[in-house]
């Protein structure tokens, strides 16, 4: 299974950039957020270099990448400098092909310019990862508003993340199952990712869920909800 690890650029006493009124590590980890509930549900293993908005230092970040073996490094940031449009940062040539297909295809679906894959050997995070790495501007945070950039920013992060899932799984060649413009639902348990798949299972013989032949009628939320609920010791 690929390990995806995603790295919501800045938090804690780094806000990253700032400008019309939003905080990039607020923009970073809203879509990391969902871009890692977007890749489960494609059933890939997916971790998070933070989950709040606390501090992580550079070295910590590809540190527990390569401790956990990611198969692919992503770290999102927020662009500033009041340009417009995306571009892709890489280090290493074994990232090359990765960082073209995340900008061709997030760029291309979010309607941004599509300004440039940009070899940066000192950034840290793309540097040192032992799997090929990149790091996506998503947009600038200080755009005129005139661009799109700002509008997006502050409008869309459920679609940024979508077209950034959408250009890893078309880079993997893997399907996708679920997206935000429409919302998949169920029916059977042969259709439960698999990650939720035993859980359903033992809701559906215990009496708590019924229509296993083709009736559940779950959605994503649901079987996340279901899940934890599980872990938990709740069901």
């Amino acid at each position: 299974m690929h390990k995806i690890f995603i790295d919501p650029g800045h938090g804690g006493r780094d806000p990253g950039a700032i400008g019309n009124g939003m905080r990039e590590a607020d923009i970073n980890l809203e879509v990391s957020k969902t871009l890692r509930d977007i890749l489960k549900a494609a059933e890939l293993d997916v971790m998070l270099s933070r989950e709040g908005d606390v501090s992580v230092g550079i070295n910590e970040r590809w540190q527990a990448a390569n401790k956990w073996q990611a198969s692919y490094f992503i770290s999102i940031h927020v662009n500033a400098g009041r340009g417009t449009g995306a571009e892709t940062l890489y280090a290493h040539n074994n990232a090359l092909a990765l960082a073209r297909a995340l900008q061709d295809g997030y760029s291309k679906q979010m309607g941004l310019a599509n300004r440039r894959v940009w070899h940066r050997g000192d950034v840290g995070v793309l540097r040192h990862s032992a799997c090929p790495a990149v790091l996506l501007e998503l947009a600038f945070i200080d755009s005129p508003l005139h661009n799109p950039d700002v509008g997006i920013l502050r409008d869309k992060r459920g679609e940024m993340a979508q077209a950034v899932a959408d250009a890893i799984l078309a880079y993997l060649n893997i399907p996708v199952v679920s997206t935000l413009k429409e919302e998949v639902r169920f029916a059977t348990l042969e259709e439960v990712p698999i990650w939720g798949r035993a859980t359903i299972g033992n809701m559906v013989e215990e009496g708590l869920l019924k229509g296993s032949g083709g009736g559940l009628d779950l959605s994503i939320d649901m079987v996340r909800t279901f899940v934890i609920l599980d872990r938990a010791g709740v069901l």
